[in-house]
């Protein structure tokens, strides 16, 4: 299924031309679907893009590669945090609002998915063709992006190191390299919040029993 196209003015207005751009699309049977703020959805789509153009250049310009090969994957996605983060302190919102999920899923289940993603046909037909044949372009979303999340003040250390392989020159890592450790940290404090829940409600219960038992025994 073809991800809609994303239209909208700057200033946020529903124009007419916004209509008439939208409906020739429709008409081409292309899926479409508006925003009304624009600069927010440009910048956090640069702040995804060019992480992921970015880690498939590390893993030599192949989705499959990319998809076994853990380093980049984990890389990937702190670089993408990053830059999303870098974007809260600006107070830019993050557009779609969905988006914002990636900060807060587990970053095990994010390496899960994208390996399962990546190494799909689909990954493979549509990522790397438009980021092996758009080097340029990726080099110029990447120095805008760094240009914004500088502003910001934070430290992107991840979005750095990907941002090397922007250069042809720079070696790919090799494939299935795995020495970055996963951050499990967010699924131990989920489990721990539910064996804790489950130890309250344990108790609560207990104590509710208690108090019923008193009560019948007295009556």
């Amino acid at each position: 299924k073809a991800m809609p196209t994303t239209l909208g003015e700057p200033d946020g207005s529903r124009s007419e031309r916004l209509g008439r751009a939208a409906q020739a699309l429709e008409d081409a049977g292309l899926p479409v679907t508006t925003c009304a703020n624009m600069d927010a959805w440009l910048k956090t789509h640069a702040a995804v893009v060019s992480p992921i153009a970015n880690a498939l250049y590390l893993a030599g310009g192949s989705a499959y590669r990319l998809a076994r090969t853990r380093d980049g994957l984990v890389l990937m996605v702190r670089a993408i945090q990053d830059a999303l983060r870098a974007l809260q302190a600006l107070h830019i919102p993050i557009t779609p609002p969905m988006i914002g999920a990636l900060l807060w899923v587990p970053e095990p289940v994010m390496v899960a998915l994208l390996e399962k993603r990546l190494g799909s046909p689909l990954g493979e037909l549509v990522l790397p063709s438009h980021a092996n044949a758009a080097r340029d372009e990726m080099r110029q979303l990447d120095a805008e992006l760094h240009a914004l999340v500088r502003r910001s003040g934070r430290d992107t250390p991840f979005l750095d190191i990907l941002s090397s392989y922007l250069d042809p020159e720079t070696p790919a890592i090799p494939e299935g390299q795995a020495a970055l450790q996963l951050d499990w940290r967010p699924v131990f404090a989920v489990g721990m919040a539910l064996v804790s829940a489950g130890l309250l409600a344990g108790w609560y219960t207990e104590r509710r029993g208690d108090t019923i038992f008193r009560k019948v025994k007295n009556e």
